[in-house]
């Protein structure tokens, strides 16, 4: 038991670097086989030829999302052993990772790309406005890394678990239904910290500055327009920015 432990153990940590092989032709398939390779010599370890198939089969075109990653490994590492018990199917185990290409990379946007990480990035900058005292901003960038962290290493370590124990039945549970807390906490937290820095520049900014209030209008008003348009976050941050920049040469220059 506590050599299996030791194994998936080796398996999280090297989940890490899942991307440290990515390439255009598998994408992170490099890194994936990496990852399970622990498995593989468990396995396998006194099987040369089954080992070499092994790291083939998973060396095959693959993408996830690096986090949501974790799910396939988990569901992989069952079915392969399965496999080593003669129970289960190499068809089975590449039916399976073709399945949840798209879901992984899907959750994954949606989550982190598009909600955990631009609502840690805005408490940031509010965390930028509000501190000055040099020590503090540390400890509130130490605070910023767990914000961010945590829901990255929980569904990194409940993927593996939760993969293991559903093994080709994962694919029912990676819906975003499941993972709404994570979603819904995060936008409240964004929603919140952008509202706190609008009032802040308001208030602090702004003062009685005709062209201030203006650049500061149409900077809202095109962040909302274009994030009503479905826009990338970032694209609808970065055009305020632009915005704001335009107009403050113009200032300077008139």
């Amino acid at each position: 038991m506590m050599f299996k432990l030791i194994t998936y153990i080796r398996v999280f940590v090297r989940s890490f670097l899942v991307q440290s092989g990515w390439n255009y032709k598998s994408l992170i398939s490099i890194g994936f086989c990496y990852s399970l390779l622990p498995v593989a010599k468990k396995l396998y370890k006194n099987d040369v030829v089954k080992y070499n198939q092994f790291v083939k089969r998973h060396l095959g075109f693959f993408n996830g999302h690096p986090f949501f990653t974790s799910y396939a490994l988990g569901s992989v590492v069952r079915l392969e052993e399965e496999l080593a018990e003669g129970k289960g199917s190499v068809e089975q185990i590449e039916k399976l990772k073709n399945a949840m290409i798209g879901p992984l990379g899907a959750l994954g946007d949606q989550i982190f790309w598009a909600v955990v990480k631009p609502a840690t990035f805005t408490a940031g900058v509010l965390g930028f406005f509000l501190i000055e005292n040099i020590k503090l901003r540390l400890i509130f960038l130490f605070i910023l890394g767990i914000l961010y962290n945590s829901p990255h290493l929980y569904i990194r370590i409940s993927g593996l678990v939760k993969g293991y124990r559903e093994g080709f039945l994962i694919c029912k549970f990676l819906k975003i239904d499941n993972f709404r807390l994570i979603k819904n906490s995060y936008l409240v937290l964004g929603i919140t910290t952008i509202g706190l820095i609008t009032g802040w520049i308001a208030v602090n900014q702004i003062e009685l500055d005709p062209l201030g209030i203006i650049v500061f209008t149409a900077s809202i008003l095109s962040a909302v327009f274009y994030k009503s348009k479905k826009s990338k976050t970032y694209f609808a941050m970065l055009v305020p920015v632009m915005i704001a920049l335009i107009f403050g040469v113009i200032k300077n220059i008139l």
